[in-house]
């Protein structure tokens, strides 16, 4: 697998990577993410350690994944409900002597 070298910017912080030449795009929109968020977060509360303003940066960030895999759980449930009515709808209109 190929890698490649980044060098990566987060808060005040410079990141020598080594990544699959394949992620370097994502790093690059994680680089871009973790800042953004780092900025909100130095915007809204009047916090100045670096390593206070990366936790609640990780929190924050953590506390979406966990939303969103939570929601993307239900789609998933109700995906396959609504497989399991149509199947049993179909196989009851299928079945032998239903004409």
């Amino acid at each position: 697998m190929e890698t490649v070298s980044m060098l990566i910017h987060v808060g005040n912080r410079q990141l020598n990577l080594k990544v699959p030449a394949a992620d370097q795009e994502n790093i690059l929109k994680a680089e871009k993410l973790l800042n953004d968020k780092i900025a909100a977060l130095r915007k809204s509360y009047a916090v100045n350690d670096n390593q206070d303003i990366l936790a609640m940066c990780a929190f924050s960030i953590a506390g979406e994944l966990i939303s969103q895999q939570a929601s993307g759980k239900k789609s998933e449930n109700t995906r396959m409900e609504k497989l399991e009515s149509l199947d049993a709808l179909l196989n009851g209109f299928l079945a032998p002597g239903v004409v």
